[in-house]
Parts: structure tokens; sequence; C-alpha cells
């Protein structure tokens, strides 16, 4: 077993168990007594290792860009580095494991990850097939540059719009899955459309991301979904992560190159509903108890009346 940093650099190459549960709990090291700074230098509040199973980060679950903008943007900027290593430790290992490397985006699924993070270091490197033949990929997918990326770009914005309103209904309040699932699955979901009907490069790929959520975002201000404020402040994160989701699709098409199976669009689809589900499902602030106090006189009401003035 041999530990090196390009284990966390390149997204390249494979990485075995033992260097994927080192990386793991280094780079958790690091992230917790980070929060634990920042919680403590922020909101004068404690925060444990058990704290992150009720959020994704330290209280970005209970903030928005618009109310907090220094709060907001110092969690999330401070997650950012940890979420690219651990999407790119877990293609990785699904490759040497040989599983499906689409299975790193469920990295970005609060809760969830901690069950992929535990399979991950269980399961054993296996030797990689002999590739048979590949059945015919999804045909009707454009070949040529401007119908791949004009493709992809409306594909990730529609995603984006419908991932808008469903937030929107069922879950008003700012979350992990707004500002972290949408702009990361569009990133993913781009890049794989935008891979499909030939190889593309990294930038290409990282440049359809980009140019889609610059288009949602400005689709949203137009049809006053958000605030300019907001949107403003959300920018650079929505960008960053949607580089990191494009980075993870490129790995994804270049691997299943020459074919690509239609069922894996599905995914980026099907990662958005899970993620607002899990923040669903966690306990809410503790509700507000109604305390009402009363003083009881021992005495006639005529008593009280007299001393009144008679009223």
């Amino acid at each position: 077993m041999k530990t090196k940093l390009s284990d966390i650099l390149g997204w390249g190459g494979e990485i075995s168990r033992a260097s994927f549960v080192i990386w793991a709990a280094f780079l958790f090291a690091i992230k917790y007594n980070l929060d634990r700074v920042l919680v403590h230098w922020l909101f004068d509040r404690r925060w444990s290792v058990f704290s992150y199973f009720d959020a994704p980060a330290p209280g970005i679950q209970n903030l928005s860009p618009a109310q907090n903008p220094k709060e907001f943007l110092i969690l999330l900027l401070a997650s950012l580095p940890f979420l690219w290593a651990g999407v790119l430790l877990c293609i990785k290992r699904l490759r040497s494991a040989q599983l499906p490397l689409w299975l790193a985006v469920l990295f970005v699924a609060p809760i969830v990850k901690w069950f992929l993070f535990v399979a991950l270091a269980l399961v054993p490197e296996r030797e990689q097939n002999l590739p048979g033949p590949a059945p015919p990929g999804v045909s009707w997918l454009p070949k040529s540059v401007v119908g791949s990326a004009a493709l992809a770009v409306g594909a990730s914005v529609l995603l984006a719009i419908v991932a808008m309103i469903f937030s929107a209904t069922l879950w008003p309040n700012y979350g992990w899955g707004l500002f972290v699932g949408v702009p990361f699955s569009m990133g993913f979901f781009s890049s794989l459309i935008y891979g499909a009907g030939a190889p593309r490069r990294l930038g290409e790929s990282v440049t359809v991301a980009v140019v889609s959520v610059f288009i949602a975002g400005a689709m949203l201000l137009v049809l006053a979904f958000e605030g300019a404020i907001c949107l403003i402040m959300a920018a650079p994160l929505a960008f960053i992560l949607a580089i990191i989701g494009a980075a993870a699709g490129h790995a994804v098409h270049a691997t299943r190159r020459p074919w690509i199976p239609p069922q894996l669009f599905c995914v980026p689809i099907l990662a958005l509903p899970l993620m607002f589900a899990t923040e669903m499902l966690r306990p809410g602030p503790p509700p507000l108890l109604k305390v009402v106090t009363s003083i009881e006189v021992d005495a006639p009401v005529e008593d009280g009346l007299e001393a009144c003035g008679g009223i």
C-alpha cells in the first residue's frame, strides 16, 4: 500500500481500500476541526462529530446568502475542497472495485454519503473484466459540438428550473440540496450529455457546465424565482460546484465510452429528489412552547372589586 498526494489530485487511476480509508479519515479529521473552529468563531456554539448526521455542513441549512452572506460563504467555501476530494476519492475507489462510477453522485446526498463511504471501505478490489461487444448507444444524440452543447445546456437548465420549483413548493427553506445538489447535478448532467455523442475534452465539458449555470441563473432572475442579491451571492459557489460535477461526469463517460447507457442520464435527475428528501427527513428545530403565568389570589371576587375602586 502506498498513499500518495496524487490520490486526491488527479481524476484518473484507482485507489485501494486501505488508501481510501486513510485519506477519508485524514480529510475528515481536518474538516471536523476546521468546522469546529468556524462554528465556534461564527456562532459561538459547539459542533460535534455526531452533528454531521443532522446536517451536511455546520449551520448551512439555517442560512441564506441574502440574510447571512458572511456565514454562508465561509461555511460553504470551507466545504468545497473536501467535496472535490470526496467525489474524486469515490470515483477512484469505484473504479478499483469495478462498480459504476455514477455512484459517486451519492456523495453529494446528505446521510446517503455515509453509507457510500462504508460500502467503498468494505468492497474489495476486483480485476478488470475484458470488454465484450458494446451494445448500441443512444443514436439520437447529436454528434456535432454545437448540437451536443445546445442539448446539454438546455437539458441541464430545464433540470435546474424543475428542481427550483420542486424546492420552492415542498421545501421552501434554503438547504444543501438547492445550493449544492442543483449546480453539481447540472454540471454532471451537462457533461454526460455533451460527451455522449463523441469524445470531448475536460475543458469543453466544464465550459458547457458553466454556461448552463449562467443561463439558469439568468432565467431564474427573469422569472422572479429569486432575487438578484441572492443569485449574485450564490453564483461563484454554483460555478465551482458545477465544475466539480462536470469533472465527475467527464470521468464517468470517459470510462464508459464507446457506449453510454441511456439509464446513465437518469442519475442526476433521480439524485436531486433524493437530496431534497434527506433534508426533509432531518429533525427540524425544537418547537416553541407557549408559557403562560398567572397569579391566583385566595379571596372573594367582591374584595377584589372593592380594592379596584368598585369597578
